[in-house]
């Protein structure tokens, strides 16, 4: 079996379970402006384009009902992945690793050249540990990371601070949904 008919199973599970969060709560809004990260473990860098990037490559990924880019050096073990949703025409952005016996909701910050963004995710169990959170498609954070240069940051408490270089395959994937 190919290894990418492997991983459509699991993108197949983790579709089910963020539709069902999806319809359960829209507790991926953004937080409040004044939310105090301060006592959240989400880390300020001064410049992040000059931290490394992490490695891996991005692979998109079209099927009946969704599509999607994952990131990763091993496509069996991404570390992220960006969806859409093309019935609910939602944008997923998660991260992959970060522990799902946690709290019903934590942080996630997205940084772009031009923007940030701190959103509520919430822990998915799917193929793997996953949080998760969900964006409207013409969310202008999505912008800012498609055109931003070369990068962005994608934050979860509690785990390692991933930089993706911004390539088509997320663009096409914001696309997909709009």
């Amino acid at each position: 079996m190919k290894p990418i008919y492997a991983f459509s199973t699991a993108a197949a599970a983790l579709s089910i379970a963020i539709a069902a969060a999806v319809s359960a709560a829209s507790s991926s809004q953004s937080a409040p402006a004044g939310q105090n990260l301060q006592q959240s473990s989400l880390v300020e860098r001064d410049y992040y384009l000059d931290a490394p990037r992490t490695p891996g490559t991005w692979l998109y990924e079209a099927e009946n009902s969704e599509t999607f880019a994952l990131y990763g050096v091993d496509m069996e073990n991404p570390v992220a992945i960006v969806r859409c949703d093309l019935a609910s025409k939602q944008i997923g952005i998660g991260r992959f690793g970060a522990s799902t016996t946690g709290p019903d909701s934590m942080l996630m910050r997205l940084t772009a050249e031009t923007g940030s963004q701190v959103l509520d995710a919430t822990p998915r169990k799917s193929s793997g540990p996953l949080v998760a959170a969900e964006l409207d498609p013409n969310n202008s954070m999505l912008d800012a990371i498609a055109i931003t240069k070369g990068r962005f940051v994608l934050e979860v408490e509690g785990t390692p601070t991933l930089y993706l270089p911004a390539w088509a395959e997320i663009s096409r994937v914001i696309e997909d949904c709009r």
